[in-house]
């Protein structure tokens, strides 16, 4: 059975969330007990979406300014050669 990519995408970024969260809150609780535990696991899950979503957006804009600079019929070659430059990063 195979597991669509954007599937597989998500559950990467669910794992890293979980990590973040559970790496700040443990943080968190050693410098000021249980307070300091949800603040800290808040403060984990939001520097990690807030990363994700930067660079979603960069990726996207890159991809969509890269479009714009082929001329003529050439969507394919751009899609294929922005699927390549993204395995690439």
């Amino acid at each position: 059975m195979r597991v669509p990519l954007r599937t597989r995408l998500f559950a990467a970024l669910a794992l890293l969330m979980m990590c973040a969260g559970l790496a700040g809150g443990y943080a968190g609780l050693r410098l000021g007990g249980w307070l300091g535990a949800g603040a800290g696991m808040l403060a984990g899950m939001t520097v990690v979406c807030l990363g994700a979503r930067i660079t979603i957006s960069l990726c996207r804009l890159q991809t969509q300014d890269f479009l714009k600079q082929i001329v003529g019929d050439g969507r394919a070659e751009a899609s294929a050669d922005a699927v390549l430059r993204g395995i690439m990063l």
